[in-house]
């Protein structure tokens, strides 16, 4: 598929869906999480977190016919993050005093989580051991750049995303926005390279979510956003060749190796961060054709494209 197909099949399946974009939610409009398993000559359409088996002891563990095996979490959940970083706000709240108004403690800690998985996906956290990748040829590396990291210009060597900090700030803010106006609808990225935008797409939902029941600002909204998918496209096997007879220079996308992670990789950084979960789903291959599967058979309306 070249690279104006992968607009074309974009267009399409924006058209598909246009009757399901930013529809208010109603209490009785929720995404089940249900497993989800459709496969076609060239696409598969799947929850990996069903592909995974749970023992009684709450360990996960692959079976022998998973497509996904399991990875040992780095780190707790997100709600286990926030519940001990709010008591920790508080006990520090009874020893210290601030110069400002404070936020209430459960708000605090969500902003605390959420930048502390910001820094590990951008590869910022790791340090010197972090390098800017340039863009094409040999694919070497230099030495971390803030300020192409933070527009999103260059690419991450141990990070898992590629977006920049400007624009994972811009996603929260959507998510954050549908959210607080009660929007229906998933989160869906065409293109997600190692998964790191979406996992913090997931990151934000769960964090949100989990803040808003325990303070009460909004307890419908909340458990209704609970049940939002976080749905990764991808061919997961790198870009199509492209299609010389489009435009001359559409040759070779196949050749830019460094882009290509597989539905196993992606599936690894989800459990290592612990964001691993039912609602999580895998549109695998290339866009002109999952696409519209995706659109005809899964969903049903999309709030952040």
């Amino acid at each position: 598929m070249s690279g104006w197909s992968v607009v074309s099949a974009l267009v399409c399946f924006a058209v598909l869906v246009a009757g399901k974009v930013q529809g208010k939610l109603r209490p009785d409009e929720v995404v089940h999480s249900a497993p989800i398993d459709i496969t076609g000559p060239t696409f598969h359409l799947y929850t990996p977190f069903h592909k995974l088996h749970h023992t009684k002891s709450g360990v996960v563990s692959s079976r022998s016919y998973a497509e996904v095996s399991y990875v040992r979490p780095l780190m707790t959940t997100p709600e286990h993050w926030i519940q001990s970083l709010t008591e920790r706000h508080k006990h520090l709240d009874q020893i210290t005093t601030s110069t400002t108004a404070l936020a209430p403690a459960p708000q605090r800690a969500l902003r605390a989580y959420l930048d502390m998985l910001r820094s590990f996906l951008l590869g910022d956290v790791y340090g010197r051991a972090e390098k800017s990748i340039v863009v094409g040829g040999d694919w070497h590396y230099t030495e971390l750049n803030a300020t192409l990291r933070s527009l999103g210009e260059d690419m991450s060597y141990l990070g898992t995303t590629m977006v920049g900090t400007l624009r994972m700030q811009i996603v929260e803010d959507l998510i954050v926005d549908i959210i607080n106006r009660n929007v229906a609808g998933d989160f869906l990225e065409t293109g997600v390279w190692r998964g790191g935008c979406s996992a913090y797409a997931a990151a934000v939902i769960r964090a949100y979510t989990y803040v808003r029941s325990v303070v009460k600002s909004s307890s419908e909204a909340a458990a209704l956003s609970a049940n939002r998918r976080v749905i990764f496209c991808d061919s997961f096997s790198g870009l199509p060749p492209g299609d010389a007879s489009l435009h001359e220079r559409d040759v070779g996308w196949d050749k830019l190796s460094y882009v290509k992670a597989s539905e196993e990789e992606v599936s690894r950084h989800l459990q290592e961060f612990n964001l691993m979960d039912p609602r999580i789903l895998f549109a695998k291959g290339f866009f002109n054709v999952s696409l519209p599967v995706l659109a005809e058979k899964v969903v049903k309306k999309i709030a952040v494209l």
